[in-house]
């Protein structure tokens, strides 16, 4: 084998390591983008859900019913009612 085609079969060798180790490389960032956007997504629906929370926690009827149900309060000349199954 002479030494120019040694040369030139190295050179294809380095290149195809190169190449494949960039493409593997790249693989693993767009992987990793793909899981970056999917957790994106989640983050904007749990603010978009709790934006509406705060939302619903400045109208009447929302505060009424949370003070009816989770703390057990009435209007006055109410008779409260206790049920057993909570």
């Amino acid at each position: 084998m002479s030494g120019f085609r040694l040369v030139l079969l190295v050179l294809l060798f380095g290149f195809a390591y190169v190449f494949i180790r960039q493409s593997c490389d790249l693989w693993a960032i767009h992987q990793e983008y793909q899981l970056n956007q999917l957790k994106l997504e989640q983050a904007e629906q749990v603010h978009q859900s709790l934006i509406d929370e705060k939302n619903k926690l400045t109208t009447p009827d929302y505060i009424e019913k949370i003070a009816r149900d989770d703390l057990g309060l009435v209007k006055p000349g109410e008779v409260p009612y206790l049920s057993n199954s909570k």
